[in-house]
């Protein structure tokens, strides 16, 4: 008891130490950005160049680009890019080596593409793409190497893709997929970099949405295959990186949407398995890679959605076990799905404890639940599930602490509560932790504070 109260640290370490749990820090808050109980609400948090970036509002210069190296005093807005209250509304932010690239609104020329290495004279402006006050809408910013790939509209040619090295010379329209003011991208797409080519679905006008590569040359931007040949297009999606190919969902018209992949050439595109048999569809969501298979979930039309996985064959393909048995789900229809420590984690419902946070290994026996974290039947909606090494870290709901962030090892006795940061049953409803070396940011509302910026040391 003396131990407890006068060295909670130490005692919490021997704790850690004697349950064989591996030690992390204890929540802290870095800065309370909107001075009292207002938000400043950190957004987008991208780790690059030893900093972390983020959107947050400090309450008089609105929404703008910030960083911080998790040290109070360092942790401050890099420019107010639109002068006075408004704010830029930064969005998009993706890292391109030690700098970040992201779209603003300087409020003058419109939400266009900027650049920044933290610091107020190398934050810029890189194009305006659409000249005047019209917006260029760039999005889907995708790196490939040191340079940057999105969508943007120039005013003429409609949504098409661009590249830019952060550079206004060279910032330029790669190829105009779809002629004249017609737009090659729809609101919802991706762009997504395998080994320096990068992949996409666009729509050249007469085939829909279809899977297409580009080098980053005109010449080098072509359409992979029309897999569902006609005007309807197959909606190429949720394209994910595994051993060299490129693994995604499509619809070919006849069997719904399935998995299939790709390495980029026409004859080595194709379905992988017709999950459920017929024109009635799988879906496969959450696909991650790990080792020599793809993890997904999927529904075969007869034991619901579960976890499955995958070594790009149709007979190595198959339901990795019926968590939730017969008919119903045993995951979510959008799961997150994340690797630590070698293992998959993901939140699953075998029907008798809820929605609780699971584990595999990719084989039957070694699927289970980890830790009945809000006991009993009820959920704990696990969710923000991220990797940190061995360690992952979660949002979860229990009726004594209501939503907070936990950490697991992948064992129950290692899966514990990371801070009570709202004591008492309200919760801080932590969310988008991401690391940046040693440290691992989040975003959480202490209510003194509001909903501000935090970290925990690995």
């Amino acid at each position: 008891m003396r131990l407890l109260r006068f060295a909670p640290s130490l005692a919490l370490a021997l704790l850690m130490v004697a349950t064989g749990a591996q030690a992390v820090g204890t929540p802290k808050l870095v800065k309370n950005i909107n001075p009292g109980a207002a938000d400043g609400t950190p957004l987008e948090l991208v780790s690059a160049g030893g900093l972390l970036f983020f959107s947050a509002d400090d309450g008089s210069s609105g929404r703008e680009l910030w960083v911080s190296d998790g040290r109070t005093r360092r942790t401050r807005r890099v420019m107010d890019i639109n002068a006075g209250p408004t704010g830029s509304i930064p969005s998009w932010l993706t890292r391109v080596g030690d700098r970040v690239f992201f779209v603003a609104d300087d409020g003058t020329r419109g939400r266009e593409l900027w650049v920044s290495d933290g610091r107020r004279r190398g934050t810029r402006l890189v194009k305006n793409i659409m000249p005047g006050p019209g917006h260029s809408d760039a999005r889907f910013l995708e790196a490939v190497g040191r340079t940057l790939f999105f969508v943007a509209d120039d005013g003429a040619s409609g949504s098409e893709l661009w590249k830019s090295d952060g550079t206004r010379r060279g910032t330029k329209r790669v190829r105009d997929i779809n002629p004249g003011p017609g737009s090659a991208f729809i609101e919802v797409g991706e762009l997504r970099n395998l080994r320096g080519t990068l992949f996409f679905g666009a729509d050249p006008g007469s085939t829909g949405q279809e899977l297409w590569k580009s080098d980053g040359t005109r010449r080098g931007t072509k359409r992979v295959k029309d897999i569902n040949p006609g005007p309807t297009g197959s909606s190429p999606a949720f394209f994910t990186p595994h051993r060299g190919i490129l693994m995604f969902v499509a619809n070919d018209g006849s069997t719904g949407f399935e998995l299939w992949r790709s390495n980029g050439k026409p004859r080595g595109t194709r379905r992988v398995k017709d999950i459920n048999p017929g024109p009635a569809f799988s879906v496969p969501n959450g696909l991650t890679s790990l080792g020599r298979r793809l993890y997904f979930t999927a529904d075969d039309g007869s034991r619901g959605r579960e976890l499955w996985r995958s070594d790009g064959t149709r007979r190595g393909t198959k339901r990795v076990t019926d968590i939730d048995p017969g008919p119903g789900d045993g995951v979510p229809s959008v799961p997150q799905i994340a690797v630590a420590g070698g293992m998959l984690f993901f939140g699953a419902d075998e029907g008798l404890r809820g929605r609780e946070l699971w584990k595999s290994d990719g084989t039957r026996r070694g699927t289970k639940r980890v830790r009945d974290v809000n006991p009993g039947p009820a959920d704990s909606f696990p969710d923000w599930l991220t990797g940190a090494g061995r360690l992952l870290f979660f949002r979860a709901l229990t009726v004594e602490h209501g939503s907070e962030l936990w950490v697991s090892d992948g064992r129950r006795r290692g899966t514990r509560l990371a801070r009570d940061i709202i004591p008492g049953t309200d919760g801080s409803n932590p969310y988008d932790p991401t690391r940046m070396g040693k440290l691992l940011f989040f975003g959480a509302d202490q209510s003194s504070s509001g909903i501000e910026l935090w970290k925990v040391r690995l």
